[in-house]
C-alpha cells in the first residue's frame, strides 16, 4: 500500500513555502520618509541617516521626542553602570594572591552582578523606547502626508 503524502514530501513543501515567504517579505516597499532599522544603521528613504539627523527627525513629532528622551536617559544609565562593573571586576582578588581570603570577594561579585543586570536592563529599555519613538514617528508622518 502506497502512502499518498509522505512525511518527507510534506516537510519539503513546507520548507519551500517558508523560503518563498521570506523572499516575499524582503521585497516589500516602505513609504517615503519612514525610518527603519537595517543592520547596522537606521535608514530613511533607503539611505543611512546619521545620529544627528535621526534625532532631528524624531524631534519633529512631539510624541516620539518624549520616547527618544526616555531612550537616551536609559542608555546613559546603562553606560554609567560600566563604572561600578569595572571597579568590581578589578577589585576581585585572585586565589594565588597573598591577600586572598575565602568569602572576601563576595561583595565584589554581588556588585559586578548588579551592575551588569542594570546595564543589560537599561540598554534593552533604551532599544524598546527608541523603537516605540520610531513607530510613533512613522505613524504620524503617514497620517500627515
Amino acid at each position: 500500500m502506497k502512502k499518498l503524502l509522505s512525511v518527507k514530501t510534506i516537510l519539503t513543501v513546507c520548507f519551500f513555502l517558508f523560503a518563498v515567504s521570506l523572499f516575499a517579505q524582503d521585497t516589500t516597499h516602505t513609504p517615503a520618509n519612514n525610518i527603519y532599522w537595517k543592520w547596522p544603521h537606521y535608514r530613511m528613504n533607503g539611505k543611512r541617516i546619521k545620529a544627528k539627523q535621526f534625532n532631528e527627525e524624531l524631534n519633529k513629532v512631539p510624541e516620539s521626542a518624549l520616547y527618544l528622551k526616555k531612550a537616551k536617559t536609559n542608555f546613559t544609565i546603562g553606560v554609567l553602570a560600566y563604572i561600578p562593573l569595572t571597579a568590581s571586576v578589578l577589585l576581585i582578588k585572585q586565589k594565588n594572591n597573598y591577600n586572598y581570603r575565602q568569602g572576601k570577594n563576595t561583595p565584589f561579585y554581588i556588585g559586578a552582578t548588579l551592575s551588569s543586570a542594570i546595564l543589560i536592563y537599561s540598554v534593552f529599555r533604551s532599544k524598546k523606547f527608541t523603537n516605540r519613538a520610531i513607530r510613533i514617528y512613522n505613524e504620524k508622518r503617514i497620517t500627515t502626508y
